[in-house]
């Protein structure tokens, strides 16, 4: 992720645009996910209760 810096933008605004984009593109989620052993079984229930989740967040 490469944020630069614009004209008249001070550090702190740079800093947010950067974090939004980091957790916008799911880099840390990844990242998080691929750092330990999850079995298939335990993948496949995450799914679900995603699926589950956002099927409830539309309705």
């Amino acid at each position: 992720m490469h944020v630069e810096m614009k004209d008249g933008e001070n550090f702190d605004q740079a800093l947010r645009r950067f974090v939004r984009g980091v957790s916008q593109s799911g880099i840390l989620r990844s990242y998080r996910e691929a750092s330990r052993f999850v079995s298939r079984s335990e993948t496949e229930r995450m799914k679900r209760r995603r699926a589950a989740r956002r099927k409830a967040r539309k309705a």
